[in-house]
């Protein structure tokens, strides 16, 4: 059976299960699904681990896998997805990799045998082995030292208050980014720089964060202001130095009494929720000018829908959107243009946009300086 509520119920120490889920930042791997009829053939200290390679070193014959150095054995067997012998260098980072062997406290995991699997296009670890123990407060157990948590799907309708208390704790998450190579950020710096000039004086940094694009843009010359619900974020955005002007609001009711000669909403729009999409165009049509631009980046709506349904504790609080057409609609609605739109992957294809809009409802003076 499947315990999808993702309680402790039906669990107990010494009992096999195979948990589907992803490791946290923290080392904690969260469930998204718990077996508890995993295979009763296998001995009481067997286990297998299947996920994606994180690193190799050939020459020490170890792999990562779980943010675990995995020490392989002279003579291991090493096949395919086919099931084809391989050699040990024939795995690689970034391959999908299941892992079986035998797990004992106080020694670790000695593995005996690997298989290369195909990649599945997301990010989905999985264990299999006899919980060791049970924390029923905290709702975890441990299988074979590795600490597991069973996280609940939050609910789609929150309060301002739920939006924040989350985004509070989420900062352990986002901190990371300040000192580590992202690459949806590398992406979203190129897209600063390609749709701003000498005319963009000002910019509207909506759903900040920790004030990463906020102090870009102010690096580049351009008054920025930073806007966010969690007072944490930006309490961690002004220790960190980081430049701009941050204001901790809700962004659906935002009226600051000015315009800006861009605006922003990175990664944003998807935690408005759906039913909040229009309010929070009318924000930005009620910060514009005539010649505002709007930089937008979301993730593809079909990714999300299938996140929902493989992946739910991959997402946050509240991620949901409606199609594309729907979205580019709703701008059209308040009359911003639409310049330019690309789909592009970081893990897979087609998993995000990059989305420019324009009002060209009045052409200024000297407006095709602003062209491409």
């Amino acid at each position: 059976m499947s315990d999808s509520n993702f309680g402790l119920g039906g669990l107990q120490v010494g009992k096999r299960v195979k948990v589907k889920g992803s490791l946290s930042d923290d080392g904690t791997f969260q469930a998204i699904e718990i077996n508890l009829e995993a295979d009763t053939k296998a001995s009481v200290d067997e286990i297998s681990i299947e996920g994606l390679i994180q690193s190799t070193n050939h020459e020490k014959r170890t792999l990562r896998l779980l943010n675990r150095e995995v020490t392989l054995p002279d003579g291991i067997e090493v096949k395919d997805s086919q099931s084809n012998a391989i050699d040990l260098r024939d795995l690689k980072a970034g391959d999908t990799a299941k892992v079986k062997g035998k797990y004992w406290n106080g020694v670790g995991f000695m593995p005996e045998k690997i298989k290369k699997k195909e990649n599945k296009g997301f990010d989905i670890d999985e264990l299999q082995g006899v919980i060791s123990k049970i924390d029923s407060e905290k709702k975890t157990f441990d299988l074979a030292g590795i600490t597991i948590l069973n996280v609940s799907v939050p609910e789609k309708s929150k309060s301002k208050n739920d939006v924040s208390d989350y985004y509070d704790n989420f900062l352990q998450k986002l901190s990371k980014d300040k000192d580590r190579p992202n690459q949806r950020h590398i992406s979203i710096y190129r897209l600063i720089k390609e749709w701003s000039d000498e005319n963009c004086k000002s910019a509207l940094d909506l759903g900040c964060g920790i004030g990463l694009t906020t102090d870009f843009l102010s690096n580049l010359g351009i008054e920025a202001v930073g806007i966010d619900i969690s007072p944490k974020l930006l309490e961690f955005s002004k220790l960190s130095g980081h430049r701009g002007t941050f204001i901790e609001a809700d962004i659906l009711k935002l009226d600051l009494q000015r315009e800006f000669d861009l605006i922003c909403v990175f990664d944003c729009l998807e935690h408005v929720g759906i039913s909040n999409i229009t309010k929070i165009i009318e924000v930005i049509n009620r910060h514009s000018h005539d010649r505002t631009r709007v930089l937008l980046t979301i993730p593809n709506p079909e990714y999300l829908g299938f996140l929902s349904d493989a992946a739910p504790n991959l997402l946050q609080i509240i991620d949901e959107l409606p199609p594309l057409s729907e979205i580019i609609a709703s701008f059209s609605r308040f009359g911003f243009k639409l310049r330019f739109a690309r789909e592009f992957g970081i893990n897979i294809d087609a998993q995000y946009y990059e989305i420019v809009f324009e009002r060209r409802d009045k052409l200024p003076k000297g407006w095709e300086k602003w062209q491409k």
